[in-house]
């Protein structure tokens, strides 16, 4: 006859303690649920760590239910009940309430690492100090709680050197501009940019895939070189008055933003001058001309102040502007390589 187990708990983030109870439940039951209960106020959802947990533990059943009921060993012995269809054989944790409630199911308890001997984490000391905790996070994790520093601006205002400089700063990783990759490999000439009526869709899809897979490997920072924000802006230039087209990239962008935990913004301004690198195609200074780079950077500006984010502005020389990032990084408070 099968052994069925149950563990249950915020998991808020999961952290290598949950990992380590889950481990230990798996090895012991036939069967395992992972029950995740969660508040809709908070951050990372409960949606992203059941799915996290999901992928860590794939041979577990994954469970999410909200905190609506009294916070008794009762009420939750009748919540396992409900989701699994019956009482387990035996459940698992690492705090004190396991007993009453393995005595409300009728059931085991194996209590596993009472006092975090074997993982000295906990979800609270994650979550006030995530990049601290880094190596007790794996990396679906490590993702969400990477700060992302995120260049934006206009055209030739020194975007992808300042996002490889300051990789190198904080010995970290930099995500490219998917759209440049793109059109290198096909060796795009400036009119390509807007004869190809599907590379919006495909920047949309492929830039957020880009930046997950490099947020996994990230040394506790990700610096990004652009960002679907942009991108929605650079629709508005190629695509005039095609307005959904355009929310649908903005949307794609806020759906991401709510991914990861924390962005700072640093804004390039369009002071710096203008080079044609081959694919450049929007040199015009006429603040009133769309897609002209002071058009650019007021766009930028008005989309960023409507999400309330992070911003530090940028300006004058590279070696001025980079090192006006660098500071602006290291004011945050972050804990990072290389400081």
């Amino acid at each position: 006859m099968s052994t069925v187990g149950c563990v249950a708990g915020k998991f808020w983030p999961p952290h290598a303690g949950h990992l380590q109870l889950i481990q230990v439940a798996l090895q012991q039951c036939d069967q395992l649920h992972v029950v995740v209960i969660e508040r809709p106020e908070e951050r990372p959802r409960g949606l992203q760590r059941a799915r996290w947990l999901r992928r860590l533990c794939p041979t577990a059943t994954v469970h999410l239910t909200a905190d609506d009921i009294d916070d008794t060993s009762a009420g939750w012995a009748g919540r396992v009940v409900e989701l699994l269809g019956r009482s387990p054989d035996v459940v698992f944790s690492s705090e004190d309430y396991g007993d009453g409630w393995a005595a409300e199911l009728g059931c085991r308890h194996l209590l596993v690492d009472r006092y975090r001997r074997v993982v000295p984490v906990s979800g609270t000391a994650v979550r006030a100090d995530p990049l601290g905790h880094w190596d007790w996070l794996s990396a679906p994790v490590r993702a969400y709680y990477a700060p992302r520093v995120v260049l934006v601006g206009a055209e030739s205002t020194g975007k992808t050197t300042l996002a490889a400089g300051l990789a190198d700063a904080f010995s970290t990783v930099w995500v490219p501009e998917w759209a440049r990759l793109y059109g290198e490999e096909r060796s795009f000439g400036v009119e390509d940019w807007e004869s190809d009526d599907g590379l919006f869709e495909l920047i949309t899809l492929n830039q957020p895939r880009l930046e997950s897979e490099m947020a996994e490997t990230c040394n506790r920072l990700l610096v990004c070189d652009t960002d679907l924000l942009i991108t929605s802006i650079w629709h508005e230039t190629y695509r005039p008055g095609e307005e959904v087209g355009r929310r649908n990239v903005a949307d794609a962008h806020d759906r991401q933003r709510d991914e990861y935990a924390e962005a700072l913004y640093l804004l390039c301004l369009d002071d710096a001058p203008w080079v044609q690198d081959g694919t450049r195609n929007r040199g015009g200074d006429d603040p009133a001309a769309i897609g002209s780079r002071p058009w650019f950077t007021r766009r930028l500006r008005e989309e960023l102040a409507a999400r309330q984010e992070a911003v530090v502005e940028l300006s004058g020389s590279l070696d001025n502007r980079f090192d006006t990032a660098l500071a602006a990084v290291r004011d945050r408070g972050w804990f990072l390589p290389g400081d």
